[in-house]
């Protein structure tokens, strides 16, 4: 089963943030806008939280620690990106020490955001796998699946099992 990758941007002003969304949607990643701590924290709490957030360092009603916090509280791994508008070395080293993925600062090089991304969302994704295994061998039961998930493996499935030409 392919599962779709999804991000939350958490901005007030777009700025930066297009080039993020740019290259998320080239990568034919998901995404969603939250303009607040507040706008974000349902998406983070729902049955599938976003893989990615990228979130900006100061908010209308907090800072990008409240939204790692938040993440933290999630069903499932999150991984978060600070993005900063200044280079401060004393951020990135907090951001780090806290739990965030990264901390990145406009202007991006196409690669390197290319590269946080990516290596992100790999991260995120072993994460989660992690955490199923670990939930089926303490329990002997498998995570239960919403409809979509399954009709989609089985999808998946029939396309396996069709003969080749």
């Amino acid at each position: 089963m392919n599962e779709r990758i999804s991000a939350l941007l958490i901005y007030e002003r777009l700025g930066a943030f297009g080039e993020v969304q740019l290259m998320l949607e080239n990568r034919g990643i998901e995404i969603q806008i939250a303009r607040s701590c507040g706008d974000a924290l349902l998406r983070l709490w729902s049955e599938q939280p976003p893989h990615l957030v990228f979130t900006e360092t100061q908010l209308v009603d907090g800072i990008w620690a409240d939204v790692l916090s938040t993440t933290r509280k999630s069903r499932l791994p999150v991984n978060v990106i600070v993005v900063s508008r200044i280079a401060d070395v004393n951020l990135y080293v907090q951001v780090l020490e806290r739990g965030a993925f990264d901390c990145i600062i406009p202007p991006f090089e196409v690669f390197e955001l290319d590269h946080v991304i990516r290596c992100a969302t790999d991260n995120v994704m072993a994460q989660r796998a992690r955490q199923e295994v670990g939930a089926v061998e303490s329990t002997g039961v498998a995570p239960q699946r919403s409809m979509a998930q399954e009709e989609e493996s089985l999808m998946d499935d029939d396309l396996q099992a069709a003969p080749t030409l």
